[in-house]
């Protein structure tokens, strides 16, 4: 679709409107114009018409008038004068015409019938109508220009009008996410219209701050209140699990509730890593191994297993070294593992990494089918949660939104799941490329 700015949408109906108009102001004069040329040479060829008729009817011999502007004709049946007629009178009927083309000039003609003679009276036009097409022409250069320069006023016009609005919407784009009040100013003088859109846009932001600021007094108040019973019980856990003589039967569920409580850990954290602006979630960034980190992941999730006949297997591990938060990108593999063991009650979980930093979690369980990752992905872009698949992908969604990077679900034609993570965006390589890039376009 075209879309065309405001401006240009305003000059072109203002250009569009001086056209018609100047347009009809042309067809409107010509007709004038034109209706008084013809009042104009009726009258003269009237009056010499009856000045004739008067002069024949004293002297019926008198000659006819004979000059370089007016010629007179006469037409008597059966005289052998009619020959000397020019054929484009005789075709003509009675009354008035204009612009007949007479022995190759120009001629208005007034034809008349009186006592049975046809009488032509001729007045050469030839040199007005030169001087009228001149005139007109420089008339048309004139408004053509004329139209030119309007049109340009009215481009400069229309800028000059939505110069308010322009300004606007450059303060608007100039305000930056929790800019500690930042507010949009505009000057007393400005159009009423422009200062109420200010003043509505000035108390949208007011309650977004009111409400930024309750979710920054929430996310501290539950960082505090979640972290301090979770290292409680995870340290009473690892105290409990250190006591000699400790019988096996207890060792097993203390071991899972201190299990349980880092992974409750980890996920708060991310959490609370979500409620921060993507610049303070990258200040955390430092370089790691990801082909070192994922056996560890692996080791840490090999209990999920449990009864179940399943073997995590790592095929493919790529050397790749990232720039990244080492913890969030510990947290989002992690919850992937997960995902594909839980999913998986037989049968092999296996991953890889390939050149450039992607991730392959493979596993051989139910799956999801296409319209299910469809349904996963619809509800993520609405901010929802997919149902049946707890909130690991939901928030590994937001994570890579966060870092850049990119997730996608895919069914194999072999059955199960197949997660992979573009880890790209964070790949040492790349990142000095680009940091090499920028420094280069850097004005010196």
């Amino acid at each position: 679709m075209n879309r065309r700015s405001l401006r240009s949408r305003i000059a072109l109906g203002l250009s569009a409107y001086s056209v018609l108009l100047a347009v009809t102001i042309i067809l409107v004069g010509y007709s004038v114009h034109e209706s008084v040329e013809w009042m104009v040479w009726h009258a003269q060829l009237d009056a010499e018409m009856a000045s004739f008729l008067q002069q024949r009817a004293l002297q019926p011999g008198a000659e006819l008038p004979r000059s370089s502007k007016l010629r007179a004709y006469v037409e008597t049946p059966g005289s052998t004068q009619a020959d000397a007629i020019p054929a484009q009178l005789r075709a003509l009927a009675t009354g008035l015409h204009d612009e007949i083309l007479v022995n190759g000039e120009e001629s208005a003609v007034m034809v008349r019938e009186h006592d049975g003679q046809r009488i032509y009276m001729v007045i050469n036009i030839s040199a007005l109508e030169n001087d009228e097409r001149v005139i007109g022409e420089v008339l048309l250069v004139l408004g053509a220009s004329g139209l030119v320069v309007l049109i340009l006023a009215i481009w400069w016009l229309s800028g000059r009008l939505l110069s308010p609005v322009t300004e606007l919407s450059a303060a608007v784009d100039r305000l930056e996410p929790g800019g500690n009040g930042g507010r949009i100013h505009v000057e007393p003088s400005a159009a009423l219209e422009v200062q109420a859109i200010a003043r509505a846009m000035n108390r949208l932001l007011d309650r977004m701050d009111e409400l930024v600021e309750r979710e920054r007094g929430f996310v501290h108040t539950a960082s505090h209140e979640l972290r301090t019973p979770i290292a409680a019980v995870s340290g009473a856990a690892s105290i409990a699990l250190e006591q000699p003589g400790l019988p096996a039967a207890a060792r097993k569920p203390l071991q899972r509730i201190s299990r349980s409580a880092i992974e409750m850990e980890q996920l708060i954290h991310m959490l609370l890593v979500l409620a921060k602006s993507p610049e303070r979630l990258a200040e955390s960034a430092e370089d790691f191994r990801l082909d070192e980190l994922l056996p560890e992941i692996i080791d840490d999730h090999q209990h999920l297993i449990g009864n179940k006949e399943v073997l995590i297997e790592a095929r493919t591990l790529t050397a790749t070294t990232l720039h990244a938060p080492l913890r969030i990108a510990q947290i989002a593999i992690a919850n992937l593992l997960r995902n594909a063991i839980e999913n998986t009650a037989r049968g092999s979980v296996y991953i890889d990494i390939e050149p450039a930093a992607v991730l392959r979690i493979q596993d051989t369980g139910p799956g999801m089918n296409p319209e299910e990752i469809s349904a996963h992905f619809a509800a993520s872009a609405r901010a929802e949660r997919a149902r049946g698949h707890g909130i690991g992908l939901d928030l590994i969604a937001r994570i890579c939104a966060h870092l850049g990077w990119n997730l996608s679900l895919r069914a194999p034609e072999t059955g199960g799941t197949l997660a992979i993570l573009d880890l790209r965006a964070s790949l040492l390589v790349a990142r000095d490329r680009s940091s090499a890039h920028e420094h280069a376009r850097a004005p010196r």
